[in-house]
């Protein structure tokens, strides 16, 4: 996931969802600071274990790892963007566009 949809969820959308419910908004921020900081430790270390697995060949394990690397971002990409439409679609809440300042945004 990109910076720009991170800080969207944790800032935007996770506080819209949980705006009935005030104490799940901790709870939900910690869930994706795991996912986050689980992802941003696995990706390289499971890359560091491709590499180890095909030193003899550098060259070629170097194309593999970025057709492997490609590959998944390709294949994972869909299953992102459903969630994200799915739960977007679910919450009505996160239609509407708050203008925190009315007066000038229609001046």
């Amino acid at each position: 996931m990109n910076q720009i949809q991170t800080v969207s969820l944790e800032n935007d959308w996770v506080v819209v969802m949980t705006a009935k419910e005030k104490q799940l908004l901790p709870r939900f921020n910690v869930i994706l600071r795991r996912i986050d900081l689980l992802c941003k430790v696995l990706a390289p270390a499971m890359i560091g274990i491709f590499f180890d697995l095909f030193k003899n060949h550098l060259v070629s394990s170097s194309i593999l790892g970025l057709l492997v690397l490609a590959l998944w971002n390709f294949m994972s990409w869909p299953i992102e963007y459903m969630m994200l439409y799915e739960v977007y679609h679910r919450t009505p809440e996160l239609h509407r566009k708050v203008i925190k300042e009315e007066e000038t945004f229609y001046d």
